[in-house]
């Protein structure tokens, strides 16, 4: 897994149908990546001792962590605006 390609973790919303009111139910921590040949010439580039020069590759698969967590740990330290959640 790859930290968040933002500056700052983002929310994750949803909105039942019909109803212009947004809900955040998780926070993105980081994102899935998988290793990608890095190629020159359409061909693998090497490292030193024959190794495969790689890249990080974003799969497009966010990982993200239900809003709870992010909840609690305002309510526990409470400073700036006040926590309304439910």
């Amino acid at each position: 897994m790859s930290t968040f390609s933002g500056e700052d973790p983002g929310p994750v919303v949803f909105t039942t149908p019909g109803v212009n009111e947004y809900k955040v139910f998780a926070v993105i921590s980081g994102y899935k990546s998988v290793d990608q040949g890095v190629l020159a010439g359409g061909q693998q580039v090497y490292a030193g001792a024959g190794q495969p020069l790689v890249v990080p590759y974003n799969t497009g698969i966010i990982v993200a962590w239900a809003i709870d967590f992010a909840v609690q740990l305002a309510r526990g330290n409470p400073i700036g605006v006040p926590c309304v959640a439910a």
